[in-house]
């Protein structure tokens, strides 16, 4: 894959200018999970008795998801496209001690997805990155395929409240009620769900804009030829966490595939 081709797909996923790509590493060095809870995550696996076993996690960024998941006792192949994300993933897994348990590998999340059809796998898990396979329908099709009948899909992703409008990139997204009819359109169930409250969700975005807004500054300090790129960026990022505390509600969700 062209490094063009790779950063338009990042960028999508991050709901990012692909200007901005060659600098993420450094504006987002101070998140852990990138827009996902990993307590929430290991919550809804261990409420519902899941593991360990074999897992997936597309669009692992860091790899902290995979690195839980290794620390009890599953084995992980965590896949992402972004080299200095898989770099630090790779070092955390090596920190922590469970290097032998994570499979850290560069690669195209729908290609990954496809690779692994009817691997059997136990749990495929995608953190909020988006819909990559188009409706949210056709997402949880494409990751159920991954797991064996009676396993796990977990996907961090979003519902729309109220009647407020939400910004373009938020097209096809409907109420909970919609929503989870299409996350158990194919015949699974849903066994659990984390639901991010107006005021944490609001305490949240603003720590991690203030995050963003002061790594921007240093990267502007360093090079200013930069500053329209992070301005832009930052803008982006600013709308975005609105929608986040307005009319679009993020939600996780754990599937027990049917048959």
């Amino acid at each position: 894959m062209r490094a063009d081709e790779r950063d338009a797909i990042i960028a999508r996923a991050m709901d990012t200018p692909p200007e901005a790509v060659p600098y993420l590493a450094d504006l987002c060095a101070d998140f852990d999970a990138l827009g996902s809870s990993v307590a929430d995550a290991m919550a809804l696996l261990d409420e519902a008795g899941a593991g360990p076993g074999a897992a997936i996690d597309l669009g692992c960024g860091k790899g902290v998801f995979a690195i839980a998941l290794a620390e009890r006792g599953w084995r992980v192949r965590a896949v992402d496209l972004h080299p200095p994300f898989l770099a630090e993933a790779r070092r955390r897994a090596d920190a922590s001690g469970v290097a032998e348990r994570v499979s850290v590998i560069e690669g195209d999340l729908v290609a990954e997805a496809a690779g692994a059809a009817d691997a059997g796998l136990d749990l495929a898990l995608l953190m909020s990155i988006g819909r990559p396979w188009g409706s949210l329908a056709e997402t949880v099709a494409a990751l159920r395929r991954i797991v064996r009948p009676g396993w796990w899909v977990l996907i961090d992703d979003a519902y729309l409240e109220g009647d407020r409008p939400a910004a373009p990139e938020y097209d096809g997204y409907a109420s909970l009620e919609a929503t989870e009819r299409d996350l158990e359109a194919h015949g699974d169930t849903i066994v659990g769900r984390r639901i991010v409250s107006d005021e944490d969700g609001r305490r949240r975005h603003e720590r991690e804009l203030g995050w963003l807004r002061a790594r921007g500054a240093e990267i502007v300090a360093r090079d200013p030829a930069a500053a329209p790129v992070i301005e832009r960026f930052l803008d982006q990022q600013a709308g975005a966490y609105e929608d986040l505390v307005g009319p679009v509600r993020g939600a996780m969700w754990l599937l027990r595939r049917g048959g």
